[in-house]
């Protein structure tokens, strides 16, 4: 299962470090100073020019760089204002299915500097950094956290599109690679924002440029929208053959306020809507997962990396109902043998993800990965009771059955867990077997419908990327 991969080497120089004031001997990998050197040659055709960002920004707008912030306290709505985040920033637009909302309020007050206009230039600094985004019209009004800047340039100049494509590829990211700090949580300042180098052709050609590789990407938008309608099916498919129908939720979310004799503290524990939903399962004659036989395991807090012998699964490769393994960590077992002796995976276990952004997301083991482990965020279920299946119960934790219950049960407020016995507390809807097998087939099925649409939208991604780079230096 693991591929061949090279040692990576971490080059640097006593000179450099002398005439610098950069100690991470990344700054010097050589691999940084190839893009380097490829700008600097791309500089010499009569039809670009190498100028640094900040002189590109709009000398008009008094605030042309800014980041946003969270505010302090701050709850987040079902409707209102999208507050942009990282993970709503991608590179052919902003993704708006995981987007959440302030208020008015917020937005004209405490977050009046971060108001984000049509055309400005988007850019993650921390985390997922170095991802660009244009916004559009149709997007205002709208704000950004601290995660996120936003620039405005002058339009005279460069097209913002342009810009933004020109950050995504390798010439741009390249050089945020080498500029951006820190150990355990990378980010990128302003000052190596303002300081990146950018290739500029003539107006004409970047409008030309724009219009060509935004048409890749629209087909690959297309496809994602397809992904979307697919995995709007899911919880149809559950509801459909179960007959079974949940309340809607409302728009405006009311709370009981009365605790009394409860050791739950958190508003969520009290929406009616969570109430009634689960109500609704338990006519069903559902029962808890802890009466049926099963073991639930932690997994192990380890350091993983690239080059190591034993696969290592983290919240990252965690999708629902299936495992990615696109970007597959390691862990010696040379070091850690015993201690992860007992963590190995077998076909049809559940992995779920205890601790994170998707509390309850929920894998199912296939065949092929005997010889993988998994880390502390990750409590693996093993279903023992021949009267579930287990591809039906990961595909019921992922439903809208599963999720409402992990919503209810899941604890904290920066970041949200759960438990295992709170885990043993979700009602699972047991109907005959044949039943289980014909959801758990129509799940799976879809699953490898989606699969192949997705290897088909990041070919299209590639494309656009790969087609930028060809017309800006033919």
């Amino acid at each position: 299962m693991k591929e061949d991969l090279p040692t990576e080497q971490k080059w640097f120089t006593v000179g450099s470090i002398l005439d610098n004031d950069r100690m991470d001997c990344e700054y010097y990998n050589p691999t940084y100073f190839e893009v380097i050197d490829e700008l600097r040659r791309l500089n010499s055709f009569q039809e670009l020019k190498l100028v640094q960002l900040e002189r590109l920004l709009d000398p008009l707008s008094r605030k042309n760089i800014t980041g946003g912030a969270t505010p302090l306290g701050a709850v987040y709505l079902t409707d209102g204002i999208p507050f942009i985040r990282i993970q709503n920033v991608k590179e052919n637009g902003i993704d708006l299915s995981d987007v959440v909302f302030i208020g008015s309020v917020i937005h004209n007050g405490e977050l009046l500097r971060s108001q984000l206009r049509a055309q400005d230039v988007l850019l993650t600094i921390t985390g997922s950094y170095g991802i660009s985004a244009v916004v559009p019209e149709s997007l205002l009004p709208a704000n950004i956290n601290q995660h996120v800047v936003k620039m405005t340039f002058d339009k005279n100049e460069v097209n913002p599109q342009y810009l933004s494509l020109y950050l995504n590829s390798n010439l741009g990211r390249g050089q945020m690679e080498r500029a951006v700090t820190g150990s355990t949580r990378f980010a990128l300042d302003y000052p190596s924002v303002k300081s990146l180098q950018v290739l500029l052709p003539k107006k004409a050609k970047q409008d030309d440029i724009v219009s060509e590789v935004y048409a890749v990407y629209r087909e690959a938008s297309n496809i994602k929208k397809r992904i979307s309608e697919l995995e709007r099916c899911f919880d149809a498919i559950f509801l459909d053959r179960l007959d079974l129908s949940l309340p809607n939720e409302p728009r405006l979310k009311t709370f009981l306020t009365s605790i009394d004799g409860q050791d739950r503290l958190e508003v969520k524990w009290y929406y009616p809507y969570f109430e009634r939903a689960i109500k609704q399962i338990c006519t069903f004659e559902s029962k808890t997962l802890n009466n049926y036989r099963h073991t639930l395991k932690y997994g192990a807090s380890i350091d993983a990396d690239y080059v190591s012998d034993i696969p290592f699964l983290r919240i990252e490769n965690l999708r629902r109902n299936y495992i990615d393994i696109s970007d597959l960590q390691y862990i010696p077992s040379a070091v850690y043998k015993n201690q992860v002796a007992s963590l190995y995976l077998q076909r049809g276990d559940i992995l779920i993800e205890r601790s994170g952004t998707y509390v309850g997301l929920s894998s199912f083991v296939q065949e092929g990965m005997e010889d993988c482990v998994y880390g502390s965020y990750i409590i693996r279920l093993k279903l023992e009771d021949e009267a579930l299946l287990p591809q039906y119960v990961s595909a019921y934790l992922n439903s809208i059955l599963g999720r409402i219950q992990f919503d209810q049960l899941k604890t904290g407020a920066l970041q949200f867990n759960i438990n295992m016995q709170q885990i043993r507390a979700i009602e699972i809807i047991e109907p005959d077997i044949d039943v289980q097998e014909d959801i758990a087939a129509s799940i799976f099925a879809l699953i490898d419908k989606i699969s192949r649409l997705r290897k088909q939208y990041q070919m299209k991604i590639s494309e656009a990327e790969n087609r930028f780079v060809e017309l800006l230096i033919n």
